[in-house]
């Protein structure tokens, strides 16, 4: 069954979106004064339609779909200047030549995606200034791509950061000299919003794995004194990602803001000594393939966005999700089914774990369902600690099955009873010990 919308509803957005633009007697398009937040809201919903095989079937949207893939383009993320312009350029021609229909956007759209591909790929550096100390720099790959985590001096020398450190006002605040800078070159792409996407998914990888190694085991509340008073912080890691500086052939193009949070004291900045186990998780990560990799990086990334979140109920939903990924739910997995299977898995040491687990997912359903909110810090924790040993094991074995389907048979065989725990391992024979601590694993790299 399709979701797919009226026809009409969908050329009625793109009429609402070109009465938004008004055009100057230069050419030049401005969005209607105060409509910024409408133009946006009405643009990302164009997009999640033109995305959604299931909401658009039609051959011009696939073919859209298939020339962004083929050519490395990416729209969607951003819809302002300058990233995004390109797309008011089509609502500009289309206001012009007073065609507002969908299938009028579509092909204008694909036209000016033709273009760009004429054009071929650019060469772009992306940076992103971290709010962390490391006792010394980082430089390795992931998923095939080289990166590095320097101090400003090095970050310095390696792009042309001049326009910025001259610069007055907003430009100038864009560089703080205490930062770290996680740093990705030379990636080839179409479009700004491909390559920042594509860095960004991996430095989330790579922040996953460092706060993974330093926090996976802990699970003490830890309190501090401030005003006169005890506190417990809610965050597990204070590492905070404002900002992606985008720099094509080396120079500085433009900026890409998260969110307003830009922590610039030094009492903000989070500490990693002990570097050693991050490479070798790294190096365990590397040694993935194909979906089983992609899982893997999509549960790092969302246990590293649970990590850094304040709000307890929504850092809890947050490692549910890096769970869901180690499992490899589909949507055809009920959250009681994905509890069951936790509560029989062999690797858990603590007493009750097997039947806390099972919880789990009746607090979530709690959350999501019925906006109950009341999630306390021993409920966070407990979600960090399933996600952790999830994420230990998948780091540990995921390069020993050919695929996700002989995953999915390991993990149903040894949740459906322990007897079937021999027969699973006799299935993948390399597989490393169920119940081998990774971090015993990793001291031996």
């Amino acid at each position: 069954m399709t979701n797919r919308l009226p026809e009409w509803v969908k050329d009625e957005l793109i009429k609402d979106i070109i009465d938004l633009l008004t055009i100057s007697e230069t050419g030049g398009a401005q969005i209607a004064k105060g409509s910024l937040g409408i133009y946006s809201d009405y643009v990302n919903f164009l997009y999640s339609i033109l995305f959604d095989a299931n909401l658009d079937e039609s051959e011009s949207a696939k073919d859209i779909r298939n020339i962004l893939r083929k050519h490395n383009l990416r729209f969607g993320t951003e819809t302002g200047e300058p990233i995004g312009g390109e797309l008011k350029a089509v609502f500009v021609t289309l206001k012009k030549n007073n065609k507002c229909s969908y299938q009028n956007f579509k092909e204008e759209f694909y036209a000016t995606i033709e273009n760009l591909t004429k054009a071929g790929s650019k060469k772009y550096s992306i940076a992103y200034p971290l709010n962390i100390r490391l006792n010394s720099r980082i430089e390795s790959q992931i998923d095939g791509k080289v990166f590095k985590i320097v101090d400003f001096n090095e970050f310095r020398s390696s792009v042309d950061v001049d326009r910025l450190l001259n610069a007055t006002g907003e430009l100038k605040e864009l560089v703080n000299t205490e930062h770290s800078f996680f740093v990705i070159k030379d990636v080839y792409a179409g479009n700004t919003e491909f390559a920042e996407n594509y860095c960004k998914n991996r430095l989330e990888t790579v922040l996953g794995l460092l706060v993974f190694c330093k926090y996976s085991q802990a699970m003490t509340i830890e309190y501090k004194y401030a005003k006169g008073g005890w506190y417990s912080p809610t965050r597990i890691s204070n590492i905070s990602l404002s900002r992606a500086l985008i720099f094509e052939s080396e120079k500085f193009h433009t900026a890409r803001h998260f969110n307003e949070t830009n922590p610039e004291a030094t009492s903000d900045f989070e500490t990693f000594e002990d570097l050693a186990f991050f490479y070798a998780a790294l190096n365990l990560y590397n040694k993935t393939r194909g979906k089983i990799a992609e899982s893997l990086r999509n549960a790092l990334i969302s246990y590293y966005q649970a990590s850094i979140d304040s709000d307890l109920a929504s850092s809890y939903l947050k490692y549910w999700v890096c769970i869901e990924f180690c499992l490899l739910k589909t949507k055809d997995d009920r959250e009681s089914s994905i509890a069951k299977m936790l509560r029989k898995l062999p690797f858990w040491t603590n007493k009750y774990v097997a039947y806390k687990a099972q919880l789990l997912g009746a607090k979530r359903n709690e959350y999501v369902h019925e906006l109950k909110t009341d999630v306390s810090q021993y409920d966070r924790n407990f979600a960090k600690l399933i996600a952790g040993g999830l994420l230990q094991y998948l780091l540990l074995n995921g390069d020993k099955f050919s695929d996700v389907d002989e995953l999915r048979r390991h993990y149903r065989l040894i949740g459906e009873s322990e007897q079937n725990l021999d027969l699973a391992l006799k299935e993948v024979k390399q597989l490393q010990n169920v119940k081998r601590s990774l971090f015993n694993h990793l001291g031996k790299e």
